[in-house]
């Protein structure tokens, strides 16, 4: 990934860049700068609208239409998961494609300071989630992203858990939330939305059974059918 300044700042030769659904929508490709663009399918999927389309079909730079290998969507899908990352399908499918196309291409990774290079690989996007995600393999240098982690704290007894629950393994309450954090160590802080209210989250079975606690055949079962709508790529993935 390379942020709009240094892809604007000018190089000696078109590049090739990986484009998200964003700059289709708010058409600001440099058309200029790129000579081919790569997108997954559930990018072609997400431009609908008539103004898109048509800016979508006037790209003066070829436009090839590639999903991702299986392989690599399932080892973004997996690095996201542990790091409480929500990404979409296609977010998932854009970072997995930069991914392989970075992984098959023989030059190294376009950052700032090799931008005017020949023949480099990048990735256009406004998606903090998705630059998170670029920076877990080293494909992000955007100098002016702030990095974030997150951590899963219990509303009602205040534990905190890197691994991803749904239930509080110290109170056994369903009051899990995501709060970002700075700092490593003892010098961890979280940070807070100002207006944040809980809202509890229900967990349900497939009969739209509520479940009020892990450990049950019903809470088994619900992530068992989880698991296999996260395969088919069709939920957020937290």
């Amino acid at each position: 990934f390379i942020s709009d300044r240094a892809l604007w700042a000018g190089w000696k030769k078109p590049m090739r860049a990986v484009v998200d659904t964003g700059y289709f929508v708010d058409r600001c490709i440099p058309q200029e700068d790129i000579a081919e663009a790569f997108i997954p399918q559930s990018v072609r999927d997400e431009i609908r609208d008539r103004l898109t389309d048509e800016y979508y079909g006037a790209c003066c730079f070829k436009i090839t239409v590639q999903s991702p290998a299986e392989s690599y969507i399932s080892e973004v899908r997996e690095a996201v998961s542990c790091k409480h990352l929500r990404l979409s399908a296609t977010d998932i499918d854009v970072v997995a494609l930069a991914l392989e196309l970075s992984d098959s291409d023989s030059s190294q990774w376009t950052t700032p300071d090799n931008v005017g290079e020949a023949g480099r690989l990048c990735c256009l996007t406004k998606d903090n989630g998705v630059k998170q995600a670029l920076r877990l393999f080293g494909l992000c240098s955007d100098p002016e992203f702030t990095d974030r982690r997150f951590r899963l704290r219990c509303f009602s007894c205040f534990a905190l858990y890197d691994e991803e629950v749904d239930f509080c393994k110290e109170c056994g309450h369903n009051t899990i939330t995501r709060v970002t954090v700075v700092g490593e160590g003892g010098d961890e802080r979280i940070l807070f939305s100002k207006n944040f209210r809980f809202r509890p989250r229900i967990l349900k079975n497939e009969r739209g059974e509520a479940i009020s606690s892990g450990g049950t055949r019903r809470y088994e079962q619900y992530k068992e059918r989880l698991a296999r709508q996260r395969k088919g790529r069709g939920e957020l993935f937290w």
